[in-house]
């Protein structure tokens, strides 16, 4: 006997991408925030409405209690890669400091992140968004810790989002 298909109403994507389990961000070409996963909000001890349209150094700045960050510079230059290739750019663990709201306490967080930054192309082949996927975001007692990160199962899935055009 033939069963009947019934076609499903497309997916609620906004709905599937916030809920997403993975850390997740969105990003204009010009660093504006534009989606963000409910895990990446948690993770980063921000909400979503105070910090979408926002420029992501402004929300997530350098700890300036700490003179030897790379955090911001690092994550530009990685982000300007993908830009410049229109390839994924796989970034090594980072220190990468998360500012804590007032009711928290203020002040930084001490953090570690293995981001993984890709371009999302648009139909004309150009950069239109960049996405960022990170693992970790775990605070640990110091830098000699990072590498436990690669070694506790925190690894990136890497996924295909779109085809990628080489330079």
């Amino acid at each position: 006997m033939a069963r009947s298909l019934t076609v499903p109403p497309p997916p609620d994507y906004r709905t599937l991408f916030e809920s997403a389990p993975g850390l997740y961000l969105v990003l204009t070409p010009a660093l504006i925030i534009g989606a963000v996963s409910d895990a990446y909000l948690q993770a980063t001890m921000t909400k979503r409405e105070e910090i979408l349209g926002r420029h992501l150094f402004d929300v997530f700045p350098d700890n300036p209690n700490d003179p030897t960050t790379t955090a911001v510079a690092n994550t530009r230059a990685s982000l300007d890669r993908v830009l410049q290739h229109r390839v994924p750019d796989t970034m090594a663990v980072q220190k990468y400091d998360i500012r804590r709201s007032e009711s928290e306490g203020g002040g930084f967080e001490e953090r570690y992140w293995s981001p993984v930054n890709s371009p999302l192309l648009g139909a004309d082949g150009e950069v239109a968004y960049e996405e960022e996927a990170a693992a970790g975001a775990k605070p640990l007692s110091d830098e000699r810790s990072a590498p436990l990160l690669q070694h506790q199962g925190y690894q990136v899935a890497r996924r295909t989002v779109t085809k990628h055009r080489q330079p």
